[in-house]
């Protein structure tokens, strides 16, 4: 079979290595030189974060959109396509944009014996095609951490950095308490002035005595009066600092969206404050509305709920939601993880649930963590479990086991992408 030029780059970024990570921002700020610097053509908005990130950059990009914006989106990881973390007013670059500036990259570091890695790869594309594209603002979310991570490079048009969270993430890279992955995330503010919704008194002292008259808090502008939760939205009655009340209506339901919403609605005010952006309430009540991100909670029209939450925080949040669109009835959770999840916390948390039956199954990644090694911990729990290798055949498992319940596919992106 003749491969095409689509297959020839698809084979170029894996053998990249996407699990490659090399502690040194030299060789992106490097070639990023080569190409004149393109990420210093738009205004950018950078956003970090253990939890939430990826929701508040699809918010503010959906937000923008709104307010007439020409908006670019690089986020991490895809689902499906590559091309998902490379989005310019709500859709994905085209496959001749993507392959021509691929290709260009790819010519430049093998002329000049550069190597990146797969995430350096893809940030500097996305640069690339946010120039070449003619956007105005760029939403570009982190990797991991922030200090070493190969979007925190000199942006001359950086508006305003965010960080949605801090929880223990990524530990073998981070460190293994919140304050010293917090002092990773916090990189990414440089000189700048940020929006950080991070919990705790010692974290925002933090933060604080680092970035002095540069941090701001969600609720020193809005706080939440009211949440109404169902199987379907998420409605949120806020009141600002003019006690100008308002209603968000959100279809991404589980309940930890408030917190991202509260986020979205602080950066974008600051940003208006200082006249870098015009964004109206209306723009981003629809911006807000018209948010659905695959696999955060998402309903499949095949019935079964996705879900990519895979640290403990996220897991108990996503669990809330499980419940309300359950009704006090069965969950079936067809779970798999990577090595680097704390996957007893993550059964921990799941032995409180009495309705939950988990499903056990593998993931085709050199990262992912064994079944056996899943089962030795989970028999650990008060959880009932079964185990079925085959992904497919797991979710025939799930609905016999379901009744009149739900089925959840999730822990790990790489799960979650066979079910689309």
């Amino acid at each position: 079979m003749i491969k095409n030029q689509n297959d020839d780059i698809r084979d170029y970024l894996q053998g990249l290595n996407e699990f490659k990570f090399d502690f040194s921002l030299d060789r992106v700020k490097n070639v990023l030189n080569y190409f004149h610097n393109p990420q210093n053509d738009f205004k950018v908005i950078h956003v970090t974060g253990s939890n939430g990130k990826g929701s508040v950059a699809h918010f503010l990009s959906s937000t923008l959109k709104e307010a007439g914006y020409k908006t670019g989106l690089y986020t991490s990881p895809h689902l499906l396509d590559v091309r998902e973390r490379i989005v310019i007013d709500g859709r994905m670059i085209d496959k001749k944009k993507f392959s021509n500036v691929v290709l260009q990259l790819k010519n430049l570091i093998e002329s000049k014996k550069i190597k990146l890695t797969y995430f350096e790869f893809l940030t500097v594309v996305a640069f690339i095609v946010f120039k070449k594209s003619g956007v105005s603002v760029a939403i570009v979310e982190a990797g991991l951490g922030g200090r070493f991570d190969a979007t925190n490079v000199k942006y001359e048009r950086k508006m305003l950095s965010i960080i949605t969270s801090i929880d223990l993430e990524h530990t073998n890279y981070l460190g293994r308490t919140k304050k010293s992955i917090l002092l990773e995330k916090e990189k990414i503010i440089g000189s700048g002035i940020a929006v950080c919704n991070v919990k705790g008194k010692k974290l925002r002292e933090t933060l604080l005595q680092l970035h002095k008259g540069k941090i701001f808090f969600p609720e020193d502008f809005f706080r939440i009066m009211e949440i109404n939760q169902n199987k379907k939205f998420l409605e949120l009655l806020v009141k600002s600092k003019t006690n100008v009340a308002f209603k968000i209506r959100t279809y991404m339901t589980e309940p930890v969206q408030a917190e991202n919403v509260l986020t979205v609605l602080a950066s974008l005010y600051v940003l208006k404050k200082r006249k870098l952006i015009n964004v109206s309430r209306e723009n981003v009540i629809k911006g807000i509305r018209k948010t659905i991100i695959p696999g955060r909670f998402t309903r499949h029209k095949k019935g079964y709920y996705l879900s990519v939450s895979h640290n403990p925080a996220a897991i108990k949040e996503m669990l809330k939601a499980a419940e309300t669109a359950a009704d006090n009835k069965r969950i079936v959770y067809i779970y798999s993880s990577l090595k680097d999840k704390n996957v007893c916390k993550i059964f921990d948390i799941l032995s409180g649930k009495k309705n939950i039956y988990v499903i056990l199954t593998t993931i085709d990644n050199e990262r992912a963590i064994s079944i056996e090694k899943l089962r030795k911990t989970i028999v650990k729990y008060d959880i009932k479990y079964k185990i079925e290798p085959d992904n497919l055949k797991a979710l025939e498992l799930a609905y016999k086991l379901k009744k009149d319940g739900i089925i959840i596919i999730g822990g790990s992106f790489y799960l979650v992408n066979r079910f689309l």
